[in-house]
C-alpha cells in the first residue's frame, strides 16, 4: 500500500525519522530486514553494530536480561540523540522487540521470497505436477495428515481429481494419469494416489 502510494509512508516520529528514514527509505519505512534493526539500534540507540547483534540475538531466544539491559541501552542512546523517552520506549517496544523475535537476514528473507516466488508460479502453472510432487514429499515424511489434507485440496480447491485407491493399480507414488476426453479429444490429468495410507506402515506397502 505504501508502494502504491495508497498508504502514507511514516516513521513513527519526527524526532526518530531522521536516524531511520535512509535505514528503512528502500522498504517504504516498514521493518523488514534484521540488518535494518541492527543500524537502527545503532544509528539511534547508539550501540555498536556488534552490541545490536547480541540484542537482536538475545531477543529471539527471549533471554530476558538481555532484553532488558539492550532496551535501557538503546532508550539512553536515543535520549543522548535528541528523542523523548516515552517515545523511544514506544519505538523499542513497538517495533524493535516484535521484530527480532521473528525477522530474518536480508539474505534468507531473499530466499524466502524467491522460493515462495517459484513454488506459486508452479502451483498456477502446472497445478497437477506441483501437487503430485508435494504429496509425494510429505508422504515420504510420513506426515500423511498433512498428505489427506493436500487430496482434499485437489478436489475442493483445484479441480484435480483424485483417483480412488486401487491395491493393483497403486505404486508407492502419487502418479499423474494423463487422458483424452472420448467426445471432444481434450487432455486432462488426474492423480494416482499412493498406496500409502494411514495406519500402513511403508515396508507392508512395498511388500504389496
Amino acid at each position: 500500500e505504501r508502494k502504491a502510494g495508497k498508504k502514507r509512508i511514516s516513521y513513527f516520529h519526527p524526532s526518530i525519522e531522521p536516524f531511520v528514514r535512509e535505514i528503512l527509505s528502500t522498504t517504504y519505512g516498514v521493518l523488514v530486514y534484521q540488518e535494518q534493526v541492527m543500524k537502527i539500534c545503532s544509528a539511534l540507540g547508539g550501540m555498536s553494530v556488534t552490541e545490536a547483534l547480541v540484542v537482536i540475538k538475545g531477543i529471539g531466544k527471549k533471554k530476558a536480561d538481555v532484553i532488558e539491559k539492550g532496551r535501557k541501552s538503546f532508550i539512553n542512546g536515543a535520549a543522548q540523540n535528541g528523542v523523548p523517552k516515552d517515545v523511544a520506549e514506544q519505538y523499542w517496544d513497538k517495533f524493535i522487540t516484535p521484530f527480532a523475535f521473528y525477522g530474518f537476514n536480508a539474505s534468507h528473507s531473499c530466499c524466502y521470497a524467491y522460493n515462495s516466488y517459484i513454488t506459486a508460479y508452479l502451483k498456477a502453472n502446472f497445478p497437477e505436477e506441483f501437487m503430485c510432487a508435494y504429496m509425494n514429499v510429505e508422504t515420504r515424511r510420513r506426515k500423511l495428515d498433512r498428505v489427506i489434507e493436500l487430496e482434499e485440496e485437489c478436489q475442493k480447491n483445484m479441480g484435480i481429481k483424485i483417483l480412488p485407491r486401487d491395491i493393483n493399480k497403486c505404486e508407492l507414488r502419487y502418479e499423474i494419469v494423463r487422458r483424452a476426453d472420448k467426445a471432444g479429444g481434450i487432455p486432462f490429468s488426474e492423480i494416482r494416489p499412493a498406496i500409502h495410507c494411514k495406519g500402513l506402515p511403508t515396508a507392508a506397502a512395498e511388500s504389496i
